[in-house]
């Protein structure tokens, strides 16, 4: 069990919502952990609940941004992917991509992602919550080039 989200939602649909998402890219083979389920309870007005992943060893993509320019094929792969199915996954930023020690990369956190039309749109909004995000974690210039190259 990796992930645990201690928030407070209206209801559990939030949890179903993830969950049906992050199963349907498990089953098309797309590079993100194994999604084992979620448990809620009520609390307040809301419930709140665990949501649970398969374990992989790994490190958070900002520990090993040395490794980018090997992933970009990856990067260029998972975002082509996300794109050409239409799933928006506004949470998918630099923080929510992990390196296995081999070298294969994973993208995790499918709350609040939602079904749209495909499309290039759909590329070019990941491309800039990607940059967003590395300007926030003052990454390097070179990995703002490299993420940049994807466009």
């Amino acid at each position: 069990m990796h992930h645990v989200n201690d928030r407070t939602y209206s209801s559990e649909l939030r949890f179903a919502a993830e969950a049906e998402a992050h199963r349907a890219l498990w089953e098309q083979g797309f590079p993100t952990v194994e999604p084992l389920g979620y448990a809620f309870r009520s609390h307040g007005v809301g419930v709140e609940g665990l949501y649970l992943t398969g374990y992989e060893e790994a490190q958070p993509w900002p520990r090993v941004f040395d490794r980018t320019e090997k992933a970009l094929p990856q990067f260029r792969m998972i975002l082509g992917a996300l794109s050409g199915w239409g799933l928006w996954a506004p949470d998918l930023n630099a923080t929510n991509f992990i390196l296995k020690p081999e070298g294969t990369l994973l993208a995790l956190d499918w709350d609040r992602s939602r079904w749209q039309p495909p499309g290039a749109a759909l590329h070019g909004a990941y491309l800039r919550r990607l940059m967003r995000s590395l300007r926030r974690l003052e990454a390097p210039e070179e990995i703002h080039g490299l993420i940049g190259s994807l466009a």
